[in-house]
């Protein structure tokens, strides 16, 4: 599976709100977000110009407004870790990472990780837990405000 399609299993519905810290030249999913409904931003340094982009540092934004941060593959360039974590939870209730050092990674630490990949992709329910149609009606009404 992809980073989109990751990101795609976790959000909540569109319109959400959603902050792809570290989307590079590319534009990272932000194009497949903003196609699906979602306010989508994305910051890097090195983002695309125009729309649903900014050329920036995720710590020179404010935080707050988003309902769900991405970022894949871009932490091992926050330092130090623990203050970039603190502010990037500072941005929203939710944060989707997928992180690791693709060009230092060997053998048995590949396989490690692709078998918690699909391990993952097996416990995760078919059907969401009981309540959860409930949790999301009260989510979005909770932000239908803003």
């Amino acid at each position: 599976m992809d980073f989109t399609g990751f990101v795609l299993q976790h959000l909540p519905p569109p319109p959400a709100r959603v902050l792809e810290v570290g989307c590079g030249s590319a534009g990272g999913v932000v194009p497949a977000l903003a196609a699906l409904g979602y306010e989508a931003l994305g910051v890097d340094p090195d983002a695309p110009e125009g729309d649903g982009y900014v050329r920036a540092r995720f710590e020179e934004l404010e935080p707050g407004r988003w309902d769900v941060v991405v970022a894949g593959r871009v932490l091992h360039h926050v330092w130090p870790i623990a203050e970039g974590l603190d502010r990037l939870a500072a941005f929203a209730p939710l944060l989707l990472v997928d992180e690791f050092a693709s060009d230092r990674i060997d053998e048995a630490a590949q396989d490690w990780y692709e078998a918690q990949h699909r391990l993952w992709q097996v416990a995760r329910p078919a059907t969401p837990p009981a309540g959860a149609a409930a949790a999301r009606r009260r989510w979005r009404r909770a932000r239908a405000s803003w």
